[in-house]
């Protein structure tokens, strides 16, 4: 979550959705920007900007948990956390591969974090729910409920240039495709991301 002063906006950055070249471009562009919380959802939003307009962006969930799965393989100590074991506990959830994982994972990637309590986790950490992204919706992130306005992934590009910021996007957001489609992956997605087909078909 990047609070955003200048154009009155609280971004929701939901893993795998250009979160990370999003962020760094509106701190570029952006001075007084504010990154709170690496990817907490919309209704953690703190009291007072809750009142300025929620943006988000939805991916295709199987091409997001494609890509989360890939960026957990190369999750290391040095490049994402400070906290060696970490990096091993998410590196380890890879190793059954992508079908496995996707399927049978019960551990979040980005740990639940206690909003009163003293552990401050580096922002990427810090969620409300702890649910395995593999179990969790992007509804559950962008909260269309609560007035978030949710946009499509693919767009992007389109709206980095709206707001001001140079629209690039990192190679490990573009390319190798994920693996054949299995009836088991195809009922995974469709029982745990409905809101997300839904709503990726709601823009074509």
């Amino acid at each position: 979550m990047i609070i955003v002063p200048e154009l009155q906006k609280v971004f929701i950055l939901v893993p795998r959705t250009g979160s990370g070249s999003l962020y760094r471009e509106l701190h570029r562009v952006y001075p007084r920007s504010m990154l709170l919380y690496r990817h907490m959802e919309a209704d953690g939003c703190p009291r007072g900007y809750d009142r300025w307009q929620r943006v988000g962006f939805v991916r295709h969930p199987l091409m997001r948990l494609w890509s989360l799965f890939r960026f957990m393989q190369q999750f290391t100590e040095s490049a994402h956390t400070k906290d060696i074991d970490e990096a091993r506990r998410i590196q380890e959830q890879t190793r059954c591969g992508f079908e496995t994982w996707l399927l049978h994972n019960d551990a979040p990637f980005t740990k639940a974090h206690d909003l009163v309590g003293t552990h401050i986790y580096r922002p990427i950490m810090c969620r409300i729910n702890g649910a395995p992204e593999n179990k969790c919706s992007q509804y559950d992130y962008l909260r269309p409920d609560l007035g978030t306005l949710v946009l499509k992934f693919e767009n992007l590009r389109e709206h980095m240039t709206e707001w001001g910021l140079s629209p690039t996007l990192r190679k490990n957001h573009i390319g190798n495709p994920p693996p054949p489609l299995s009836p088991a992956i195809s009922d995974h997605i469709a029982r745990y991301c409905a809101w997300d087909l839904e709503q990726h078909c709601a823009f074509i």
